[in-house]
């Protein structure tokens, strides 16, 4: 059975990071999701453990404000917290004081990395969140080049590192990156290497949620199943079941 999308990486609480700046984008975001068939986001503003303050707090308290918003103007997106975790030497310590929200409070985090990221310092820290008892979800795999232009280290990594998921951006999914960047988009799609496609939506302008249109080209280039599978449109799969079932 087909449901509706489950954006796990979006920045929609609004005054708290790049992503929305006033409660009236945040609004946009959620109104634009709903229609585009959205219906489970989990908002991951970004966080940089032992560099910058965790306010945990303030962001429950406006995800409480959106929900509320959202009930008032029957946009029936329901609004989960996690967070987008630049990796630290801090994190694994972090993660394990529970100072960091988890994707929907999960034992799944989303993590990303500084686009230049060596091949042995990501499997490191990964490895490191793993033994730390999270399950590591990669941010917008497409940019680390370790990873992305080199489809042989990726796959070999998520054999050794069996749980480690990847996550690309719907807008890499449409292309525009260059024949080489597609290409390499293609390989890790073709592959199976991409366990989760989510909007990463910032803005409604340079980076808005782009689910729809991706789903469609999935499943134009593939089948219905695997784009139900990459987009949580479908009851499948564990990390989906525990994001839909998280309260």
């Amino acid at each position: 059975m087909i449901h509706g999308f489950t954006d796990i990486h979006h920045h929609v609480i609004y005054g708290v990071d790049d992503g929305a700046q006033t409660r009236k984008d945040s609004m946009k975001m959620l109104e634009t999701a709903w229609k585009q068939k959205t219906r489970i986001i989990v908002a991951t503003p970004h966080v940089t453990p032992g560099v910058s303050p965790i306010p945990v707090e303030k962001y429950e308290e406006r995800l409480a404000e959106l929900r509320q918003c959202c009930c008032d103007a029957k946009i029936g997106v329901e609004l989960k917290l996690g967070a987008e975790i630049l990796y630290t030497d801090m994190t694994c310590g972090y993660l394990r004081e529970g100072c960091v929200p988890t994707l929907a409070g999960t034992d799944y985090v989303l993590v990303e990395f500084m686009p230049g990221v060596r091949y042995d310092a990501l499997k490191s820290a990964l490895a490191g969140i793993l033994r730390a008892g999270y399950l590591p979800v990669v941010a917008h795999v497409e940019r680390y080049a370790c990873l992305f232009t080199e489809a042989r280290r990726a796959l070999a990594l998520k054999q050794e590192l069996k749980e480690v998921l990847f996550q690309m951006n719907a807008s890499t999914v449409l292309g525009g990156r260059g024949f080489f960047g597609d290409l390499h988009t293609r390989r890790m799609l073709d592959e199976g290497l991409i366990d989760i496609v989510a909007s990463d939506e910032h803005n409604m302008r340079e980076r808005p949620t782009r689910m729809r249109e991706a789903y469609i080209a999935l499943k134009e280039r593939f089948d219905v199943e695997y784009a139900a599978s990459l987009t949580g449109s479908a009851a499948q799969g564990e990390f989906w079941q525990a994001i839909y079932n998280a309260k």
